[in-house]
């Protein structure tokens, strides 16, 4: 059998990469119970998340269980995706308490960490929320506009990706490098390395590239960046 040659191998890998949203907000709902006896969705199971005492109704209602979303702007605004919020939705964290209700770029160590060897209890959606809609609103949520951190969609509401999950294959549990942001990430995914980043610098996208800009066919640019490559229109990127 001879080896393979150049001629035959490959020339380009094309990743297709999504903005971030969880498995269960988008295909939670992709099977009935038992149609996949693999699957593990979020279809009769008892999900909910604790309402925080200091939110409106934490006292009488105690918790916001899961459900299905209103609509395809939910949740507006957008949740908390930084190091620091995501700390507190996985680990229900808010340290020091001067962190709640403001922006992530003002947060201060240690930043909502949990301590040494703590378990993600996957109890802190609804505080993070309230926190991140408090710092971007001006105000407190309401019960109804916070409980919209604790739905998905179902496939009749995202029929297409929902046809290329059930047409191909999708992972039910595929856990990020890093609890943050985007970039972090997909340098994870592509190159193993995030070069010590946990947010969505400026330095990851800008400063630290070390290619000049070239411009392709399409009049996209391709920067050479820590971990990777990322593609920008123009010379600019928020």
């Amino acid at each position: 059998m001879s080896m393979p040659g150049p001629e035959n191998a490959l020339d380009h890998v094309v990743v297709v990469m999504f903005e971030n949203r969880t498995f269960d907000n988008l295909l939670g709902r992709l099977y009935r119970p038992g149609e996949v006896a693999s699957f593990e969705g979020v279809i009769g199971r008892e999900l909910a998340n604790p309402i925080p005492g200091w939110a409106e109704h934490g006292a009488d209602r105690k918790v916001v269980p899961y459900g299905v979303a209103a609509h395809m702007d939910t949740p507006n605004p957008d949740p908390g995706e930084e190091y620091q919020h995501v700390n507190t939705q996985l680990f229900g964290v808010i340290d020091p308490p001067g962190n709640r209700g403001v922006l992530a770029e003002q947060m201060t160590a240690p930043f909502n960490a949990p301590g040494p060897h703590a378990v993600p209890a996957m109890d802190g959606f609804v505080a993070d929320y309230i926190c991140a809609f408090t710092a971007e609103m001006g105000r407190q949520p309401s019960y109804e506009e916070y409980a919209q951190i604790m739905t998905g969609y179902s496939p009749e509401q995202v029929p297409v990706i929902s046809a290329i999950a059930r047409g191909f294959a999708a992972f039910d549990h595929w856990h990020c490098d890093v609890p943050s942001q985007t970039f972090t990430n997909r340098s994870f995914y592509h190159a193993a390395s995030a070069s010590g980043l946990v947010v969505n610098g400026p330095r990851m996208t800008s400063s630290r590239c070390t290619t000049t800009p070239r411009r392709s066919s399409s009049g996209w640019r391709r920067r050479a960046c820590p971990g990777g490559y990322t593609w920008t229109r123009g010379c600019t990127r928020r």
